[in-house]
């Protein structure tokens, strides 16, 4: 192949080589670039904290029964699209987190009485500060969460304070808030943390033969997440 000249320049490279370190200085500057039109996903770890705010068990029997939602732990997967070179979409969606439920009120002290797993997929807008190419990207994000409740069971301990009784929980959507960070390891790995708030209220149904009480709590539960992720 005849070598192809620059003009400005008395050495000479061929046009193979020219196309090459053409290709390899745009991937260079850009293949971090968290710009409009890329796609990255995530798997990660998440705890969730509810902030139990609880009613009081309604129905016959004693008074001012109360409960309490323990914490816990499940993997995350989610993918995330850029909007634009500061807007993203996020879709996060996890294992069921699986909480124990203990009483409080007039049966604080007598420990667990039922547990649950929910499930809380969430969709998020995100504003991401910083440059597209920077090192570390602050960012806030607000969106909304959908709450599934599934394999509630009760304790002998509630069978001996109310009788043979099921549990169930009613399905919510909740508005969340977010703020959180990304940090580049290389040119496609990254570490992503976040804190997120939900604000979430729904309904335990216990049932004991033909009697049924309800109980009304806030669960907004706060939760730690941290993920590796690839982009693309």
């Amino acid at each position: 192949m005849k070598p192809f000249f620059c003009r400005h320049h008395r050495k000479c490279r061929s046009l193979p080589a020219l196309i090459v370190l053409s290709t390899a200085s745009f991937l260079s500057t850009t293949s971090f670039a968290q710009t409009a039109g890329q796609w990255s996903y995530k798997v990660g770890e998440t705890l969730v904290m509810p902030k139990v705010g609880s009613g009081d068990l309604s129905g016959p029997g004693p008074t001012g029964i109360k409960l309490d939602v323990g914490r816990a732990y499940a993997p995350i997967v989610s993918g995330s699209y850029m909007l634009t070179d500061h807007v993203a979409a996020e879709l996060i969606l996890s294992a069921p987190f699986r909480h124990d439920i203990t009483g409080k009120g007039t049966y604080d002290g007598v420990g667990k009485i039922a547990s649950m797993q929910m499930s809380m997929p969430s969709l998020f807008l995100q504003y991401r500060f910083q440059e597209p190419t920077a090192t570390l990207r602050p960012y806030l994000g607000a969106g909304v969460t959908y709450a599934h409740f599934s394999g509630a069971t009760t304790t002998t301990t509630l069978d001996a304070l109310l009788g043979p009784t099921s549990m169930s929980v009613d399905d919510r959507l909740g508005l969340a808030a977010q703020i959180g960070a990304i940090y580049r390891l290389n040119d496609r790995w990254f570490i992503d943390a976040n804190v997120t708030k939900t604000f979430l209220k729904t309904r335990f149904i216990f049932t004991s033969g033909c009697t049924e009480r309800t109980l009304e709590a806030r669960l907004d539960p706060v939760s730690i997440n941290v993920s590796v992720g690839y982009q693309f």
